[in-house]
């Protein structure tokens, strides 16, 4: 099931991208091309930075979102083609150059058929003010993410992140 959601997260954001325009279907939406939210409730609001260049490369950035007493609860994920060092190690990010910093917990690898063939190695991202960090992301132009060689293009995650909202479960 996963393959299948990633091979057609990956179709509709080649589309997206190709057209310019924003997809919605019963599965998923895609936000200026490139912002893939899974609607699923099995997804956990699932919210991807996804283009055909980073799935190539095997690089991953995603934002999940649950709702626990009417409060969106959000926890951001990396992945990366090959482990990190350690399991857990502290990671500083950017944001239009301004470091952010965070600690990366391994969670677990997972195939990826779609593009690598192989395992992605995904880890959660923990902050001292998440919220400071969404605020940035959705004021600022770019993301650099420490061992990804592609940044992450922030246009239309203000309105990604507003949209992931109804997929909280």
């Amino acid at each position: 099931m996963l393959r299948t959601t990633l091979c057609a997260a990956l179709l509709a954001t080649a589309a997206a991208s190709v057209s310019g325009q924003e997809i919605e279907n019963d599965d998923l939406a895609v936000y200026a091309g490139q912002w893939v939210q899974h609607k699923s409730p099995a997804q956990n609001g699932l919210l991807m930075f996804l283009t055909v260049e980073r799935g190539q490369k095997g690089e991953y950035f995603s934002i999940s979102c649950t709702r626990a007493g009417g409060v969106e609860d959000r926890k951001v994920s990396i992945g990366y083609p090959k482990p990190l060092p350690e399991t857990t190690m502290p990671l500083t990010l950017s944001v239009d150059g301004q470091p952010v910093p965070a600690t990366a917990t391994f969670t677990a690898s997972k195939r990826d058929d779609a593009y690598t063939k192989s395992d992605i190695h995904g880890y959660e991202l923990t902050f001292q003010d998440e919220a400071a960090f969404l605020r940035a992301l959705q004021s600022g132009g770019t993301l650099q993410i420490p061992g990804q060689t592609m940044p992450v293009s922030l246009a239309g995650f203000t309105a990604a992140l507003k949209g992931q909202s109804a997929y909280c479960r």
